[in-house]
C-alpha cells in the first residue's frame, strides 16, 4: 500500500507540467527522476531518512508539487517510527501545501492524489492531537484544552482539564486559568451555573484572569456577573505569626489565618516541619487555624532544638495557592532552654539553709547541756564538830 501510495505520487509528479510551479529544464528532471528512483528504493527498504533527503532533492531539482505528497508521507512514516512530534507536524505541512498547489485541477490523477492526500491529512492531525494530550503536563495540558474548547471539542478538553487537575506541583496562575477554561467547558455545556462558579473562583484568585478569545455572549455574561459577585474583594490570602518560643515537651500549635477568600477556593494548610537539619516531614491536609505538631514529635525535643516549617495554602486539588514559607527560608522557631535558679532564689535557699543549721545547733546544744547527771538529793548535813580524841 505504502509503495501504491508513492508511485501515485511519481505519476503526477513528473508526468503533468500543469503542476509545476516553474519549468525545469530536461537535464533537472532527469536528474530529479534519478533522485526520486533511488528514494523509492531506500524507502521500500524501511531506510525513510535516506528516502526524504532523496525526496527532497528531486523536489529541489524539479519543482513538481506532487512530490511534496512524497515528503509529507515519508515524514508520516517516520512520526509513526520515532514519535516524534516535528515529522508529524511537517508531515501536516506539505499535505496541506499539496492540496493548495493543486487546488482547482480537474486532472483524474490528481482528484485521486487530492482524495489520498486529505484522508492522509485528517489522519496525521489526529494522531498529532493524541500524541500531545499524552505528551502534555501542567500548563501545557490547559494550552491544549483552550485549543479543544475552541474547536468545540468539550470531551477532549475536559480530559486535559482533569490531566492539569492530577499534575503535581501546580500553582496559583495555573490553577486561576484552568479555573477560566472549567468555566468556558461549563457555559459550551449549557452549564451556567456551574460556569459561573469556575469564573468567580478564578477571579478570586487573580483579579486580571480573562476570558479566551472569541468566547461567546453567554460565557462574557456569565463573566460579567462572576466579576460583581467578587467585587473589590482581596484576593485569596492567608496570613502566620510564628510562636516566640516552645517550652520543653509542651504541645506546639501553630496559628494560620484566612485573610480572604471570597469564592471558598482554599480546602486547607499542608504543613512541612523538621527538627534541625535533615528532611521535611508533613502532616496531612488541616483547616486553617490552629495546626498542632505531633505529640510525639513535640515530647521528644530537647531543650535548645531548633524546629524550621513551611506551610502551603492548598485548594482541593492539591494545587497550591499560597506560600508561607519555603524550604530555602523556613519558619524557625526554639524549645527553651533550663535555667538555673536566679540570685534571689539562691539566696532564699542558702537563708532557709542557714536557719535550719541554727535550729539544728541549737537543738545539739540543748541536748548536750540537759544530757549532763543532775546532783544528788536527799544528803545528810552535819550541823556538830567532829572532836577528834588525843
Amino acid at each position: 500500500m505504502k509503495r501504491a501510495l508513492l508511485m501515485l505520487g511519481v505519476l503526477v509528479a513528473l508526468g503533468s507540467p500543469r503542476l509545476a510551479r516553474a519549468q525545469a529544464t530536461p537535464d533537472l528532471l532527469q536528474l530529479g527522476k534519478q533522485e526520486y528512483e533511488t528514494g523509492q528504493k531506500e524507502f521500500n527498504l524501511g531506510h525513510y531518512e535516506k528516502a526524504l533527503e532523496h525526496f527532497e532533492t528531486s523536489y529541489r531539482l524539479t519543482a513538481r508539487p506532487a512530490l511534496l505528497f512524497n515528503l509529507g508521507y515519508v515524514h508520516k512514516q517516520l512520526f509513526e517510527r520515532t514519535r516524534k512530534i516535528d515529522h508529524a507536524e511537517q508531515a501536516i505541512d506539505r499535505f496541506r501545501a499539496f492540496l493548495t498547489a493543486t487546488r482547482g485541477v480537474d486532472d483524474p490523477q490528481v482528484v485521486k492524489q487530492r482524495d489520498r492526500v486529505e484522508h492522509e491529512l485528517a489522519g496525521t492531525v489526529d494522531e498529532l492531537a493524541r500524541e500531545r494530550a499524552a505528551r502534555a503536563q501542567g500548563e501545557e495540558t490547559l494550552q491544549l484544552g483552550e485549543e479543544l474548547l475552541k474547536q468545540g471539542k468539550l470531551d477532549d478538553a475536559r480530559a486535559q482539564l482533569e490531566r492539569f487537575d492530577k499534575t503535581p506541583g501546580n500553582e496559583r496562575p495555573g490553577v486561576a486559568r484552568a479555573l477560566v477554561l472549567r468555566g468556558g467547558i461549563a457555559i459550551a455545556g449549557g452549564e451556567l451555573a456551574a460556569g459561573g462558579e469556575a469564573y468567580a473562583r478564578a477571579l478570586s484568585l487573580d483579579h486580571s484572569a480573562a476570558l479566551l478569545e472569541g468566547a461567546p455572549d453567554a460565557a462574557r455574561a456569565a463573566f460579567a456577573d462572576a466579576q460583581k459577585r467578587v467585587g473589590q474583594s482581596p484576593p485569596v490570602s492567608a496570613s502566620h505569626a510564628p510562636p516566640g518560643s516552645l517550652k520543653p515537651g509542651a504541645p506546639v500549635e501553630l496559628g494560620f489565618a484566612l485573610i480572604s477568600d471570597p469564592a471558598h477556593v482554599v480546602a486547607g494548610i499542608q504543613l512541612f516541619y523538621r527538627a534541625g537539619a535533615g528532611a521535611f516531614s508533613t502532616l496531612p491536609l488541616q483547616p486553617v487555624g490552629k495546626v498542632a505538631l505531633p505529640r510525639a514529635f513535640t515530647a521528644a525535643l530537647l531543650p535548645g532544638t531548633r524546629i524550621d516549617y513551611f506551610a502551603n495554602v492548598v485548594d482541593g486539588n492539591g494545587a497550591i495557592l499560597q506560600h508561607l514559607g519555603s524550604v530555602p527560608l523556613p519558619f524557625s522557631v526554639q524549645v527553651e532552654q533550663l535555667r538555673p535558679p536566679s540570685v534571689a532564689k539562691k539566696g532564699w535557699f542558702w537563708g532557709v539553709m542557714v536557719g535550719v543549721a541554727a535550729v539544728a545547733a541549737t537543738g545539739i546544744a540543748l541536748g548536750i547541756v540537759y544530757s549532763q547527771p543532775a546532783p544528788p538529793t536527799n544528803v545528810p548535813i552535819n550541823l556538830g564538830v567532829t572532836v577528834h580524841a588525843r
